[in-house]
């Protein structure tokens, strides 16, 4: 694991609490990024700082702490333990392909990451965890989904689900905001937000 003081250009510090040991290059890498940015401005891009590597150790680590925490378990029961939880930007990407059942979708989608196998890479947005993009070896739907890995008091760890790609989704510079959606679906994401939040998939910030 890793404790590192990240000092920022409006001179705000967050403390990086990562599962990872992360290596000097890796922090001399965030430490950069963080003096050339406010942290208010880091946290307003739309995407985050993807750090130049992560070393065979490291996704192992990613992926053991993902299973420890996932390994054997429905998505129905990781919902009903709050072991997993769903920013708004990953409902913003879900109601894009949202079905009739959205409980059903969102518990599948859960076991999707419960399943992935892979670590691509990993980014920081100015949040003291960095996120992960992890994927499943073989999935013909070739899901991608970006999570973290929540610090909680009692020293364990929950996993937030921040968004979820699939294959034939636009380049990732030109995905909109929600606020560029037409009313339609505004409503829609509306709908599923309050789905959301009536069954315990309440959002934390990442």
């Amino acid at each position: 694991m890793s404790f590192i003081k990240i000092c920022f250009k409006d001179r705000e510090i967050v403390c990086l609490k990562e599962i990872i040991t992360l290596e000097r290059d890796q922090i001399d890498e965030i430490r950069s990024w963080a003096s050339d940015y406010e942290l208010s401005r880091l946290k307003q891009k739309k995407y985050g700082l993807t750090l130049s590597y992560l070393t065979d150790t490291q996704k192992t680590v990613v992926l053991s702490t993902k299973n420890s925490i996932m390994a054997g378990k429905t998505g129905q029961e990781m919902k009903d333990e709050k072991t997993v939880k769903i920013s708004e930007h990953f409902v913003e990407r879900l109601s894009q392909r949202i079905g009739s059942d959205k409980k059903a979708i969102i518990i599948q989608l859960i076991e999707k990451v419960r399943d992935t196998s892979i670590v691509n890479k990993a980014q920081f947005k100015g949040y003291p965890h960095l996120s992960y993009t992890v994927t499943k070896n073989g999935d013909p739907d070739e899901y991608t989904f970006a999570i973290a890995f929540m610090r909680l008091s009692s020293g364990k760890h929950r996993i937030q689900i921040i968004t979820v790609h699939l294959k034939n989704d636009e380049p990732e510079e030109t995905e909109w905001r929600v606020s560029e959606y037409n009313d339609e679906y505004a409503k829609t994401l509306a709908k599923l937000e309050k789905f959301v939040r009536e069954n315990d998939f309440k959002d934390e910030k990442q």
